[in-house]
């Protein structure tokens, strides 16, 4: 009797959770209320903007890079590890990005620490033919 109990106090069994594909934007569709995007953008020129020492000991650097698909440009603004990952020239997948408004309205990219950045591989070749 005491299995009995125990099997009607245990919740039911979920089906794991499926996955959906992502929805990848073009640049041309942005607007300066994006948040949550996917694009996928080639890089252009990146240009270094700061090399700090804060005052704590850490090191701020902030660069900014050109990217785009085959709709428009927009500016990609890196920071730190960031700056790393991305080389001018590769094919990157930008997951849940957002738009900063900077100076006098211009957009720009931004992934903060919820997005992510990849750099597409040579075998992922469905990606090439959108840029």
């Amino acid at each position: 009797m005491a299995q009995d109990d125990s099997k009607k106090d245990a919740p039911p069994s979920q089906p794991p959770a499926q996955l959906s594909k992502p929805e990848f934007s073009k640049v041309e569709q942005l607007s300066p209320a994006s948040v949550g995007f996917n694009l996928i953008v080639k890089v252009g020129k990146i240009k270094p903007i700061m090399n700090r020492l804060n005052l704590d000991g850490t090191r701020l650097r902030i660069s900014e890079a050109v990217i785009g698909d085959k709709t428009a440009c927009i500016i990609l603004s890196l920071r730190n590890d960031q700056i790393g990952m991305v080389d001018e020239g590769n094919v990157l997948i930008l997951r849940n990005a957002k738009i900063d408004m900077v100076n006098n309205g211009y957009m720009r990219v931004a992934i903060d620490r919820w997005g992510l950045i990849c750099n597409v591989e040579e075998e992922q070749g469905q990606y090439q033919e959108d840029i």
